[in-house]
């Protein structure tokens, strides 16, 4: 009632306006077969796992294509740490398997050790 009163008033006007349209959304078939009678709720807040130790759970992921650099790289590779939200962003020439494993392996794994698990989107696009 309340939202069709709204619209109608944008353009109209009369005495007893919102009691005549209240009445008649009341009577109306439609309007009572249409209606959200349930309430909107929230989705229920989940409780998620903080790591309890650095590199115990990290994401991967790829930016991109961005402009060209000088070194011909078009993507980045976004490195994150769960815990400590340590960040490493490795530009990459190609989004292929290979370059990102050779990427991630010569600019996380060998500095910093291998995380225990690797959050990514699954490479979808990755060929």
């Amino acid at each position: 009632m309340n939202k069709t009163f709204r619209e109608i008033r944008k353009r109209y006007k009369w005495p007893n306006m919102k009691r005549e349209i209240e009445k008649y959304v009341r009577r109306c078939k439609s309007c009572q077969l249409n209606k959200n009678s349930s309430p909107r709720r929230k989705a229920p807040m989940e409780i998620t796992t903080t790591s309890s130790r650095p590199f115990e759970r990290c994401a991967l992921d790829i930016v991109g294509p961005t402009s060209v650099t000088n070194k011909g790289n078009r993507y980045i590779l976004t490195f994150q740490d769960d815990l400590t939200k340590f960040m490493a962003a490795i530009p990459i020439p190609m989004q292929d398997t290979e370059t990102v494993a050779r990427e991630f392996v010569q600019n996380i794994v060998l500095k910093y050790g291998i995380p225990e698990v690797i959050l990514t989107n699954q490479g979808a696009n990755c060929s």
